[in-house]
C-alpha cells in the first residue's frame, strides 16, 4: 500500500488514479483541474458551441467520477473522459437530430460538422431514417413526414393534399408501427438512437 499524499499538485497522473479509485475527493479533484480544458477543447471542436460543450465536459466528469473503480488505465485518463464525453455528445446530437431536422434537410446539418467520425454517425442515423420512409407506402409516407417532421396537423394535411384527416391519421399511426418494427428488427434499441 503507497503512503497516503497531502500535496496532489505534484502527484502524477497513477497516484492520482490509485487514491482516487480510493474515493479520495482531492486526488480526483486535481485530475479534474489537469484536464479539464483538455476535454473542453475537444467537446468544443465537436458542437461549436461552449455551453453544449460545458455542459457535456461537467456531465463526462462526473461520469468518470462515478465510474473510476472501472477505469483500466489502458489509455491516459484524458482519453478516457474524452471517450465519455464523445459518447454523451452523440447521443445529445442524435437525440437533436431526430427530433428537430426534417428528412430532406439533413444534409445540411450534417456537411458543417468537421470530424469524420461523426459525420458517419450521423450520415448512418440518417440513412436508416431514410430506408425506412422510402419504405413506407406514399400515404404513409405524405402522413408521416408532413405530421412528424413539417408539423402539419391532420387537418392542415387534409386540406393540403385534399385526403381525410382520418385516413391520414391511420396512414401515420401505420407508419408509426412500422417505424417500431424496422428498428426492432434492425437490432437496434430506442436509447441508441435518442
Amino acid at each position: 500500500m503507497q503512503e497516503q499524499i497531502t500535496d496532489y499538485s505534484n502527484a502524477s497522473e497513477s497516484e492520482l488514479l490509485y487514491y482516487a479509485k480510493l474515493g479520495v475527493g482531492l486526488a480526483f479533484s486535481e485530475l479534474y483541474t489537469r484536464n479539464y480544458h483538455s476535454v473542453l477543447d475537444y467537446v468544443c471542436s465537436l458542437s461549436n458551441n461552449l455551453h453544449d460543450g460545458e455542459d457535456i465536459t461537467q456531465e463526462a466528469f462526473s461520469r468518470a467520477y462515478q465510474n473510476i473503480s472501472k477505469f483500466r488505465a489502458e489509455s491516459s485518463f484524458a482519453t478516457w473522459t474524452r471517450r465519455i464525453a464523445r459518447q454523451l455528445f452523440l447521443r445529445k446530437i442524435r437525440t437533436r437530430q431526430v427530433e428537430l431536422i426534417p428528412f430532406h434537410e439533413a444534409e445540411n446539418i450534417i456537411a458543417p460538422i468537421q470530424s469524420p467520425v461523426l459525420q458517419s454517425d450521423i450520415a448512418f442515423i440518417q440513412n436508416l431514417i431514410n430506408s425506412f420512409v422510402e419504405g413506407l407506402s406514399s400515404v404513409q409516407k405524405e402522413a408521416f413526414v408532413e405530421h412528424v417532421q413539417k408539423g402539419l396537423s391532420y387537418a392542415e394535411l387534409e386540406k393540403k393534399t385534399g385526403k381525410k384527416a382520418l385516413s391520414l391519421r391511420k396512414a401515420c399511426q401505420r407508419a408509426f408501427g412500422k417505424w417500431r418494427s424496422f428498428f426492432k428488427e434492425k437490432g437496434i434499441l430506442k436509447k441508441d438512437i435518442f
